[in-house]
């Protein structure tokens, strides 16, 4: 997931340091703070919840947004994204599928600080910026934002390095 979330952000500038919630505090320029939900493995059991209501699909990541100002909030529905892949991942050799997973994981969080980063609840028209992906999407071997998306978002970085920046 991390390896996914930094090659997509790279071209635009953003910079990522994993900090675990265990490790202590460092300071930061920007923070995000990401919080994965579920079973995170491909190996895991499917909440019987996912099985008997398969008509509800349940976001596969959000951003926190109160009084309509976007915070540096965000979670990522390891179940939810396990059960869109679970046809691709089922394809896969057993050594490959936590990287197929890792890949969907930081493709969902990619989508999740292009609302950070950008503080909008709006979503792009084409790549990951999109308000929908596909299993497909999230497994490929490549996928991008878009050129316009990569442009805000190399904006937004650059704006918030030059301003001191904040919230992410």
């Amino acid at each position: 997931m991390e390896r996914e979330v930094e090659t997509l952000t790279a071209p635009s500038g953003i910079r990522t340091n994993w900090v675990m919630s265990t490790e202590p505090a460092g300071v930061f320029e920007q923070l995000a703070v990401v919080t994965l939900h579920g079973a995170c493995r491909p190996s895991a059991p499917m909440p019987a919840s996912l099985w008997f209501h398969p008509g509800d699909t349940e976001a596969l990541g959000q951003t926190q947004v109160v009084d309509g100002q976007v915070l540096p909030f965000a979670d990522v529905r390891c179940d939810t994204i396990r059960q869109l892949i679970a046809r691709e991942l089922s394809r896969q050799p057993r050594q490959e599928r936590e990287d197929v997973l890792g890949r969907a994981m930081g493709r969902v969080l990619a989508h999740e600080l292009y609302h950070i980063v950008l503080r909008t609840t709006t979503h792009g028209r084409n790549g990951l910026a999109r308000e929908a992906q596909s299993s497909y999407d999230l497994t490929a071997d490549r996928d991008d934002f878009s050129p316009a998306d990569e442009r805000r978002l190399s904006q937004a970085a650059g704006d918030d390095a030059e301003s001191g920046g904040s919230g992410r």
